[in-house]
């Protein structure tokens, strides 16, 4: 049985390698969609939707309101640290869905299904297990 949990966070990014509007400094309320593979209890239930928000919601948390850089982007150093969250790779959309997708499946195992990352209103990333191969690990 799948079941989707729905969150959000707000965070500051920019893609270095490309040209024009995105490659500015600039921010984005992201909607993710976790889809989860659960098998359901004896009481009826898979999992209660609490458990899983407790589980899930400090990694969305933890980049709320943050600017997101990739650790070679030399406006690291202009903005300083303490808003600042550095990763190994382009935070692109696509290279921010595997991440998550990789956090969460470190949490809930196997049972992540799919990752689905929302960046603007027309545009959405999905992730799986099948994409995640070769992802930097941490």
């Amino acid at each position: 049985m799948k079941i989707i949990r729905k969150y959000k966070f707000h965070a500051a990014h920019r893609n270095m390698g490309l040209s024009g509007k995105c490659s500015r400094l600039h921010g984005h309320r992201y909607e993710v969609e976790v889809v989860l593979d659960l098998t359901w209890t004896v009481c009826g239930i898979t999992m209660e939707f609490q458990h899983i928000d407790a589980q899930l919601n400090p990694i969305f948390n933890s980049l709320d309101h943050y600017t997101l850089l990739e650790s070679s982007d030399p406006i690291s150093d202009l903005l300083g640290s303490t808003h600042v969250i550095q990763f190994p790779f382009p935070t692109s959309v696509e290279m921010l869905a595997l991440y998550l997708f990789r956090e969460c499946a470190e949490i809930m195992g196997n049972s992540v299904f799919e990752l689905r990352l929302k960046e603007t209103e027309s545009g959405t990333v999905i992730v799986n297990h099948s994409d995640i191969k070769g992802f930097p690990s941490k």
